[in-house]
Order: C-alpha cells, then sequence, then structure tokens
C-alpha cells in the first residue's frame, strides 16, 4: 500500500511540473513578445523623427571612411624630452614602453654602483643620470630618487643604502680591482 501513496506523489509532482512548465513558458512568451513588439514601434518612431530632421542612416563604409580619415589627424601625446638627465616622481616610471629600467645603489659612503655593485665613475654619474639627481632624495621617497635620460631612453631607479661599499667588498672580494 505504501508503494500506490509513493507512486501517486511522484505522478502528482510530475503533472504539477509538466503543467508549471507550459504556464510559465506561454507567459513569458507573451510578455517577450510585448517588449519586442515595444522595441520596433521605437526604433521605427525614431527612424520617422530622424528623416523628419533630415538625418540618415550612417554606413559602415561611411563610418570606416570617416575613422580613417580622423585617424591621420590624431597624433600622440609628445613626450617631454630633454637634453639632461631629469628627476621624475615614482609614478613616472616605467611610463614609456619602449623605455629600460635600470637599478642603481647609492651606499652610505657616497659610492654609486649599477645592478651588478660596479662602481660608477664621476664621468659617468654626470653622463647617466647627472650629480644634481643624488641631491633629491626624500622629496617623494626617502631612500629612493628616480631619474629619466631621454638620450638613452632608461629610467633609472637610485635606491639608498645604509651600508658602506667597503661591506660590500668584504662580502663579494671579486669586485675589487
Amino acid at each position: 500500500m505504501n508503494k500506490y501513496y509513493i507512486l501517486a506523489g511522484l505522478t502528482g509532482s510530475a503533472a504539477g511540473a509538466l503543467l508549471a512548465r507550459f504556464y510559465f513558458k506561454k507567459k513569458y512568451a507573451v510578455i517577450a513578445e510585448e517588449e519586442i513588439n515595444s522595441v520596433k514601434d521605437a526604433l521605427s518612431e525614431r527612424k520617422k523623427v530622424k528623416a523628419e530632421s533630415g538625418q540618415h542612416e550612417i554606413t559602415t563604409e561611411e563610418r570606416t571612411r570617416y575613422n580613417d580619415y580622423i585617424r591621420d589627424y590624431v597624433e600622440e601625446a609628445p613626450r617631454q624630452s630633454q637634453d639632461r638627465a631629469y628627476v621624475i616622481s615614482p609614478n613616472e616610471l616605467d611610463e614609456y614602453d619602449d623605455y629600460e629600467t635600470i637599478s642603481l645603489t647609492l651606499y652610505a659612503d657616497g659610492t654609486l654602483t649599477d645592478d651588478n655593485d660596479e662602481v660608477l665613475s664621476e664621468d659617468e654619474i654626470e653622463e647617466i643620470i647627472g650629480k644634481d639627481s643624488l641631491n633629491h632624495f626624500g622629496e617623494y621617497e626617502e631612500d629612493s630618487v628616480f631619474v629619466r635620460n631621454d638620450a638613452r631612453k632608461c629610467d633609472y631607479e637610485i635606491l639608498k643604502s645604509l651600508e658602506d661599499y667597503a661591506e660590500v667588498l668584504a662580502r663579494k672580494p671579486y669586485l675589487a680591482r
């Protein structure tokens, strides 16, 4: 007897699900049709207004021709280019894709080295970053200065170290020449 109740319950549930499906399918089809018709009416009304005002539809060909015409006159924003290296903000670092970023270290004893811990001469410092740029620590960040050299297409990140270069030489004796 229990089997019959279970079978009757399952049959009733299946029938109810089918009836609900058909009911909601019909209901939402009517709603969708009303929405489609309202959009069609709005578009036809818009075409009437355009026709009355003398405007015409822009074709894909006209749009392409116009874009090509405009593209000839649009220029990239000019880069700030200087003969000498100049200090930039941290936000400007890596601003240009074609510029290389190089990290330099200024040790506590005043020695400036490249990313291989090789000492830069006074002439190299002047040519690469300009001696004045080392006076700009603390403007944006306490322990770093960022310099752009347009002639070399490089951005330089100069980091201040608390240790002396002699301590680095003690750890890396192969640097002493």
